[in-house]
């Protein structure tokens, strides 16, 4: 089974299966403190920064989109957490019902080599969409990848649309998984 943990805006763990328990024994990325995660500074910077951005998402927009909901981080080469937010159809602080977030934990035997010529003949992605599928696939945030190519944050997002369209695909954690499956 796959490791998972809800986890709410804040951070706190409120749940954890055991095979995440059992994962985060011998992990030396991650340890626990207080129920909370707590990573290498750098990791931490990032985690803390995908918190931030979830929380704004679900408080910004009323619909907010599939795509939108993920956040993936890349823990080291072989090592994905991925954060879905899940929010009821009606959140009410006074009932209780507020946004958490699942964290899956994702293994890798060895780092993805990104299969261009199986991607052009599956979806037909321009030269743009590839550069894009391949940075995600080496764990880099779509901020990440607007500043290594030079672009816009919100080109980089209409660019992953298209992408999502062509792959069937939602969210960036389907995406990746759908990558990683090719390879």
């Amino acid at each position: 089974n796959q490791p998972i943990a809800i986890i709410n805006l804040n951070g706190d763990i409120l749940e954890m299966n055991a095979e995440a328990e059992k994962f985060l024994e011998h992990n030396t990325h991650i340890r626990i403190e207080q129920r909370r995660f707590y990573f290498e500074p750098h990791k931490q910077q990032i985690f803390e920064q995908h918190l931030l951005e979830l929380e704004r998402l679900h408080h910004t927009s009323s619909q907010v989109g599939y795509a939108e909901r993920s956040q993936v981080m890349h823990l080291d080469h072989q090592l994905f957490l991925t954060l879905d937010l899940l929010c009821p159809e009606k959140t009410h602080k006074i009932f209780g019902l507020r946004p958490v977030l699942l964290a899956t934990f994702s293994g890798l035997q060895h780092l993805p080599k990104y299969q261009k010529d199986r991607c052009t003949q599956l979806f037909m992605f321009t030269p743009v969409e590839h550069k894009i599928c391949e940075q995600l696939l080496k764990g880099k945030t779509t901020k990440e990848i607007a500043l290594l190519y030079e672009i816009q944050a919100d080109t980089v997002k209409k660019h992953l649309q298209a992408i999502f369209k062509k792959t069937r695909t939602h969210r960036q954690s389907e995406l990746i998984q759908l990558l990683m499956q090719l390879v």
